[in-house]
């Protein structure tokens, strides 16, 4: 026949040829054999009046199925499943990843109800290059060629620990990552797949996951029978450290981390550490300890306090208060019983068996004090 327009779903042109049609909009140009079994599904809901509207593609086939895009969907065709719609949000997510050039390929069902541990619904719709998840967590897709999607198989799937996916597997500077309900699995050529789960995913959220400032995990976490025990696991730029004290971020190129790191981490006298590195200004910083703190500041540079200084000046608003950054490491003083001093910008902190009082610099009682020698 002739090309004639058709107004339907905002107009094109159709022509009719003795084994196909040929169809040119805004949305495309493709052509149709009428002995598919797509043409037959598409042909059946209306062609390009009905709620497919104008076709995106021709029909792309491979040796596992063949499928084309339309304007509001796709229809596809497999071996082992006949042919299946890709509508609604499937239909959205299919259109992010390239609609029928994508990796996803032909859908090889129509979507199946699927549910977490928690109880929490969605639906998974299958293709022959990976799947879509839908849900409350959000509307992804998983390639199947991936090693994150076979590990997230080969630990359950959605009825497994990582429950719905929470993104699509992302890929950059060198890495491909993908984040679920239960955690984040990642993957690089050095490193392989690997998984960060339970408290540890949250510290890992909160430094930005696999985005952050940590990177990506260099190995799995392992524990650690030290100062109570815990958990620490390796990222390209940090640790995550995970004990009864909670889970918390560190990054490597910090110099709290690496004093930290030089007085043995979690094997030496600070123990496990307790909080995330906050910096509160541009020119200080601090981290929680088992046994202390450790502070840096532009004026005093890295200091660590113990835990009874520590917690006295926490009390005095920390590095933004009124005694300052710290200027020294703690002196210990064998005399009158044995106890410690610490230095700060505007006044000294006393720790002994009698507590640990702050005394002001510019004090008239910290004057005197000194007079008499202090703690001599």
């Amino acid at each position: 026949s002739y090309a004639f327009f058709d107004g339907a779903n905002g107009g094109g042109n159709a022509q009719e040829f003795t084994k196909g049609y040929i169809y040119v909009s805004s949305w495309g140009s493709a052509g149709l054999r009428k002995n598919s079994g797509i043409f037959a599904a598409y042909a059946e809901t209306g062609s390009q009046r009905g709620p497919f509207g104008w076709p995106r593609s021709s029909e792309v086939c491979n040796t596992v199925g063949c499928v084309t895009s339309f304007q509001f969907g796709a229809i596809g065709w497999t071996p082992a499943g006949g042919i299946h719609e890709v509508t609604g949000d499937a239909f959205t997510v299919y259109g992010q990843q390239g609609f029928s050039q994508g990796p996803l390929g032909a859908p090889r069902d129509a979507g199946v109800a699927e549910t977490d541990v928690d109880g929490t619904e969605g639906i998974v719709q299958r293709f022959t290059g990976g799947a879509i998840y839908l849900s409350e967590s959000g509307n992804h897709f998983l390639r199947s060629s991936s090693g994150i999607t076979a590990r997230f198989l080969a630990e359950g799937g959605v009825g497994g620990p990582f429950g719905w996916p929470r993104s699509s597997e992302t890929c950059a500077n060198g890495g491909c990552w993908a984040e679920f309900d239960g955690g984040t699995i990642t993957w690089t050529a050095t490193t392989g797949v690997q998984t960060v789960t339970g408290e540890a995913s949250v510290a890992y959220a909160r430094s930005g996951g696999p985005a952050g400032v940590l990177g990506l995990p260099n190995s799995p976490a392992f524990r650690y029978p030290v100062n109570g025990g815990g958990v620490a696991q390796d990222f390209q730029r940090g640790y995550i450290y995970v004990s009864e004290f909670g889970a918390v971020g560190h990054r490597k190129n910090s110099g709290i981390f690496q004093r930290f790191a030089q007085l043995g981490s979690q094997y030496g006298p600070l123990g496990w550490p307790t909080t995330d590195e906050t910096c509160p200004t541009s020119r200080a910083c601090v981290a929680g300890f088992q046994n202390g703190d450790i502070v840096w500041t532009s004026m005093g540079g890295v200091r660590i306090l113990p835990a009874a200084i520590a917690a006295r000046y926490r009390a005095l608003g920390g590095v933004t208060g009124s005694f300052g950054p710290p200027l020294s490491d703690e002196w210990r003083f064998p005399v009158n019983g044995g106890g410690s001093a610490q230095e700060f910008s505007t006044g000294y902190i006393y720790s002994s068996t009698f507590g640990a009082p702050p005394l002001r610099k510019n004090s008239g009682l910290f004057q005197r004090y000194a007079q008499l020698g202090s703690q001599y």
